[in-house]
C-alpha cells in the first residue's frame, strides 16, 4: 500500500474513533440525565439502519455487497 494512502486511511480511522468517542460520550450523558432512554437509542439505531439499508438497496447495490 502506497505510503501516504496508509496515512491517509490511519488518519481517517483516528477521526472515526474520535467521532464515535464523542457521540457515545453524548448519549451517555443524554442517558445519565434521563433525557433519553438505552432502549429509544436502540430502537432509533435499528429505524435508521432499516432507512439506510433501504435506500441502498433502491440505488440498485445487493445487500450482500453492503455487509461484507
Amino acid at each position: 500500500m502506497d505510503n501516504n494512502l496508509s496515512y491517509e486511511l490511519n488518519k481517517l480511522k483516528k477521526i472515526d474513533y474520535r467521532n464515535s468517542l464523542v457521540i457515545a460520550s453524548i448519549i451517555e450523558v443524554l442517558i445519565d440525565k434521563d433525557i433519553l432512554a438505552r432502549e429509544d437509542i436502540f430502537l432509533k439505531s435499528k429505524e435508521l439502519d432499516k432507512l439506510a439499508v433501504n435506500n441502498i438497496n433502491c440505488s440498485g447495490l445487493k445487500k450482500e455487497t453492503i455487509s461484507r
